[in-house]
């Protein structure tokens, strides 16, 4: 019976162990919703759940509403609210757009071309706002004479949040939004360890030492033949 080698199947236990590590402990990546792929004049409601997000109009609110897609070519005048991305943006039909996340969230974004300031507020689990962010002009569309089109507002809150509000104009119909981002909290890695640079160092040792005892150099005393490359390689 073959036998792997004792340092083989170390080496297979210690890269499995890093990689458990670095998929456990780095930052979480952030999602994207883009609105690409809905018809024209759709209502955003719970499309995107499976993401984790969910937008839609407020109760409380007398003039409000889920936001509308409006597409390039057709509903939305792109040449002054171009599109960030592809050729949907959404749009605030009546009134603010809101929206809840299934689980806390600690940043969250997007681009905006807007006729009206844009406020992006946050609020925690029993509906307290948090904080929020102000566009950084009253008009950014194109022939608006200030800024530029699709200005980045966003809010981290390493504390974390469940909902969030995104107003203009209270009767809607002031700006667009596109590539809606956010971000779900992470364990950060203290940097004073060094320790996740020094897990990929070794685990490309291991990978090149496992590569090093499976196919060692050809002998010095015979050339290699073609038919022994050629295995190799298939």
């Amino acid at each position: 019976m073959n036998h792997e080698p004792r340092i083989l199947a170390g080496s297979r236990m210690a890269a499995l162990a890093i990689l458990a590590f670095l998929a456990g402990s780095g930052i979480a990546s952030g999602t994207l919703v883009d609105f690409e792929g809905l018809a024209d004049g759709t209502l955003v409601t719970d499309q995107y759940s499976a993401l984790g997000v969910t937008f839609s109009g407020s109760a409380q609110v007398v003039v409000s509403g889920p936001g509308t897609i409006l597409t390039a070519g057709i509903s939305l005048d792109e040449l002054e609210f171009p599109p960030h991305s592809g050729v949907n943006v959404v749009f605030d039909g009546n009134g603010p757009i809101f929206g809840n996340f299934s689980t806390p969230m600690t940043s969250v974004g997007a681009y905006f071309t807007y006729a009206e300031t844009v406020t992006l507020t946050v609020f925690d689990a029993s509906g307290q706002a948090l904080t929020s962010a102000v566009s950084s002009y009253t008009q950014n569309y194109t022939s608006s004479g200030t800024g530029t089109p699709n200005e980045f507002i966003s809010i981290s809150d390493p504390a974390g949040f469940s909902s969030f509000e995104i107003a203009g104009d209270p009767s809607g119909g002031s700006f667009a939004m596109d590539d809606f981002t956010f971000s779900s909290p992470s364990v950060a890695v203290p940097e004073s360890t060094g320790f996740v640079p020094g897990a990929l160092t070794l685990l490309m040792l291991v990978l090149a030492s496992r590569r090093t005892a499976k196919d060692p150099a050809p002998s010095a005393t015979r050339a290699p033949k073609a038919s022994d490359r050629l295995a190799r390689e298939q």
